[in-house]
């Protein structure tokens, strides 16, 4: 009986203590959005093919048959080689994308090199690759990510990543967002030198012919009629 005094008292400093550690771990995951021990668990652990940040990435270039980009990470944001000034929010924001999905879509199958026969590269759409994605940080190549076609269901791409010898299964996603990508910068490509053709180009002369303010029209269509006569 002499016990259940002390029992008692025992139970009275537990509880405040449990209330304690209860408001501590309820402050953590209002200030983090997330369980504590998760935390780290989630971010060490990426299940996509790109094994570093997207933020790392400061080069990519994209190629698509005879065709192909490049975009560069500046102090004021991406730019497309050929034009000036920063890349659009709007393609920005797709690129962001592009890469996070990279980064974290894990594929929903991995073909080993083994079960692997020389034409089925060719039956995948990777041989040759529908689209090259070339990926570089500041001091080497990060990734070269060869996209194939769709599988037979249509659910997934198939994707090979350069140097490796397996070929994964890819969320339909991952692949449509690096094509929007493609086809984005092509259309502003396409936009910017219809506006510079529009400013320069003289109708009727060749492609780089242009007047000078200073010339009378005779003047300049003898030099532009000279310029584009075989010699």
């Amino acid at each position: 009986m002499r016990g259940v005094p002390a029992t008692r008292a025992a139970a009275r400093w537990k509880m405040p203590l449990a209330i304690a550690a209860l408001l501590v771990l309820l402050v953590a995951l209002m200030l983090s959005g997330q369980w504590p021990e998760l935390r780290n668990r989630l971010q060490s652990f990426p299940k996509g093919l790109l094994a570093i940040a997207p933020d790392e990435i400061e080069r990519i270039s994209i190629r698509s048959g005879a065709d192909g980009i490049t975009l560069r990470r500046a102090a004021g944001g991406w730019t497309i080689d050929g034009m000036d000034g920063a890349a659009s929010a709007e393609l920005v924001s797709h690129l962001n994308t592009a890469l996070k999905f990279l980064r974290v879509s894990e594929p929903s199958r991995e073909i080993q090199a083994t079960e692997l026969a020389a034409d089925n590269f060719a039956a995948f759409g990777l041989d040759p690759p529908t689209e090259v994605v070339v990926l570089e940080t500041r001091s080497t190549v990060a990734a070269t990510v060869n996209f194939g076609t769709r599988n037979p269901a249509g659910t997934s791409h198939y994707v090979r990543l350069g140097g490796a010898p397996a070929v994964y299964l890819m969320p339909r996603h991952v692949t449509e967002e690096w094509r929007l990508v493609l086809d984005m910068t092509r259309r502003l490509q396409g936009k910017a030198s219809s506006a510079f053709a529009s400013r320069g180009a003289i109708p009727g002369t060749s492609p780089g012919a242009t007047k000078d303010s200073t010339a009378t029209p005779i003047t300049w269509r003898l030099r532009n009629f000279s310029a584009a006569w075989p010699s």
